[in-house]
């Protein structure tokens, strides 16, 4: 709804509350600090948001190791607020770490790799890296038209990005 105030309220209200009940190392408060580090993100405070995702991966990391559907969140994460700080380096590390655990717990053709793979191509793009970016999203793409089909918004998204990697080159 955009009300960002209500919204970092809210969720402040509610890490206090995870922080009292489940103390400072609890999956749930991890939960907490990724929904602020949105919040931040949204806002456009990527220090702040770094800050949060930090702590979400720390506490993640202590309860379910490196090899994890939330860590990659995590991962995810970290990757698009270094994005957007253009530390493309750092933003290329965690998106691969992400894709790495995806292969590892769900395969190829699942949407999550989908995903990964679709961010890397978008990073890659964003550094007219074009030819792996079409590497990147080709994948993507093949593998969202698998599991959706070709008319689902999903890969029709994909589509649309591969055609303006094109349009680019």
């Amino acid at each position: 709804q955009g009300n960002f105030q209500k919204g970092m309220e809210l969720s402040n209200k509610s890490l206090e509350i995870h922080l009292k009940v489940f103390g400072e190392d609890h999956p749930a408060v991890a939960s907490c600090y990724q929904q602020l580090g949105n919040l931040f993100y949204d806002l456009g405070n990527t220090s702040q948001a770094l800050t949060n995702y930090m702590k979400s991966y720390e506490i993640r990391k202590k309860h379910f190791g490196e090899l994890s559907t939330a860590i990659a969140l995590s991962y995810n994460s970290l990757a698009i607020v270094h994005q957007k700080m253009n530390k493309y380096k750092e933003a290329f590390e965690y998106y691969n770490k992400c894709l790495n655990i995806h292969l590892a717990l769900v395969g190829e053709n699942h949407l999550d790799t989908s995903l990964a793979y679709l961010n890397l191509g978008l990073l890659q793009k964003s550094q007219s890296n074009y030819d792996k970016a079409l590497e990147y999203l080709l994948k993507a793409y093949q593998i969202r038209s698998s599991i959706l089909g070709e008319s689902h918004l999903a890969t029709m998204t994909c589509k649309n990005k591969i055609g303006n990697l094109y349009e680019e080159l």
